[in-house]
């Protein structure tokens, strides 16, 4: 394993105090590794501005800006349909694939998510196989049209309108068995 990938897998576990003390003391990272650090944290660039201003002069700061506002929205992921029981974790808009045991959330519990300041275009997709394959139940939460907000009660249903178009591969159920997560940003 690389040493930028450990030291990424390491401070995802982070916050941002703890993030900007790794960052201090680690200046040989590159800009674009220090933004993968921000994208997979959570952590938005202009947070790293402060941490390592030498780094961080690659790109003026209202760019900076510009990449964090892109991303500013959430996917909220509760236990219960329709929003209920306990919020177990959420994740931001980050493309990427999201084991969900590695982020917070517990494995095989979610069964509603609400959308958050997402863009028209994004994609939720959710799997029920750990390695986000579709060989068994899978789902696919499409924005259609920016949402500020949106709750989605469950994740076992076809369904559109004017903001959202939601999909559903039935093998057997995905509400409460959902692993692994894909967000595929516009």
């Amino acid at each position: 394993m690389c040493f930028n990938c450990l030291l990424l897998f390491l401070i995802m576990q982070v916050d941002s105090v703890t993030l900007s003390i790794y960052l201090e003391i680690l200046p040989m990272l590159r800009f674009k590794t220090i933004q993968l650090l921000a994208a997979f944290s959570g952590i938005f660039p202009p947070l790293l501005a402060p941490a390592l201003p030498s780094l961080t002069q690659a790109l003026p700061t209202s760019e900076l800006v510009a990449q964090s506002r892109a991303c500013a929205g959430r996917f909220i992921f509760y236990e219960g349909n329709s929003a209920t029981q306990d919020m177990i974790g959420e994740l931001s808009c980050f493309e990427g694939f999201y084991v969900l045991g590695n982020y917070g959330i517990p494995n095989d519990e979610a069964r509603s998510v609400v959308l958050r300041d997402i863009s028209a275009g994004t994609r939720l997709r959710l799997f029920n196989s750990p390695g986000c394959g579709d060989d068994d139940d899978w789902g696919e939460i499409v924005a259609k049209q920016d949402i500020s907000e949106r709750m989605i009660y469950t994740f076992q249903l076809v369904y559109e309108d004017d903001e959202i178009y939601v999909a559903w591969n039935n093998r057997g159920g995905l509400d409460g068995k959902v692993s692994c997560v894909e967000i595929v940003r516009p």
